[in-house]
């Protein structure tokens, strides 16, 4: 039996029903709108800034998402590497901030590519 093509449905943009765990005063600009990004990627609503992007329901999918989001918003290229070393909005926020070489290689344009750590993120 065939199953019926998947609708395509505009994307909505989703805001929190409350603020977020904490209110926003601890939230950077910069956390807020990844957050506007999970919130639509993985279409939960409270998200906080240390929730784990894989137990909230991601996977290497909505990782790819996240990442060509991120490059549209911000105008950086991530590895998909850092969301998998760095899974919370957190963390996220401060690996926008290490220059990254262009593509996937170890070198580009900008010169060697920093190795990303958990201990550069937190």
């Amino acid at each position: 039996m065939l199953r019926p093509a998947a609708r395509s449905r505009p994307p909505r943009p989703r805001h929190p029903a409350a603020p977020p765990a904490g209110g926003t005063d601890e939230w950077s600009p910069r956390e807020l709108e990844l957050l506007a990004v999970w919130q639509d990627v993985l279409g939960v609503d409270t998200i906080g800034r240390r929730d784990d992007f894989f137990l909230l329901g991601g996977h290497s999918l909505s990782a790819l998402q996240v990442v060509q989001r991120c490059k549209e918003r911000f105008g950086v290229q991530l590895p998909v590497k850092a969301l998998f070393v760095a899974p919370t909005i957190e963390g996220l926020a401060k690996a926008l901030a290490v220059p990254w070489a262009d593509g996937e290689g170890e070198t580009g344009a900008g010169g060697p590519r920093p190795v990303l750590e958990r201990s550069d993120l937190s």
